[in-house]
């Protein structure tokens, strides 16, 4: 069975760009649009959450509310973005793992596995 990924971001060009990348390593991607509902997460289920942290941090307080539910808070969360103080954030909010944007998309692919492996240990 392919894992689950639920993407968060705004951005059409990197959900389009992510989206395909994954899907092409075998990844089932779910996308969900702003603004994120909860609900999303039980209903796909996913082995991963990829969130951009964007200008206003959204993505931020979604991983915090993701990892404060007994839910969900065992799905690992990994958040992205330009700011450079994203290890911080990710740390501070619950994260399981960060990314710098722009990234390399090996390095995503890598972290991804590593990020879903680590999980199921």
């Amino acid at each position: 069975m392919n894992k689950r990924i639920l993407l968060i971001d705004k951005d059409p060009a990197v959900i389009d760009v992510i989206t395909l990348l994954l899907e092409s390593e075998g990844y089932q991607i779910y996308v969900s649009k702003k603004p994120f509902e909860h609900s999303e997460i039980y209903d796909i289920k996913p082995d991963l959450i990829l969130i951009h942290n964007g200008l206003a941090n959204e993505g931020s307080e979604i991983s915090k509310r993701i990892k404060s539910e007994p839910g969900t808070s065992s799905i690992p969360v990994i958040l992205t973005s330009t700011n450079p103080n994203i290890a911080q954030i990710a740390r501070e909010n619950g994260a399981d793992n960060y990314l710098l944007k722009p990234f390399d998309i090996d390095e995503l692919c890598l972290l991804i596995g590593k990020t879903i492996k680590a999980n199921l240990c």
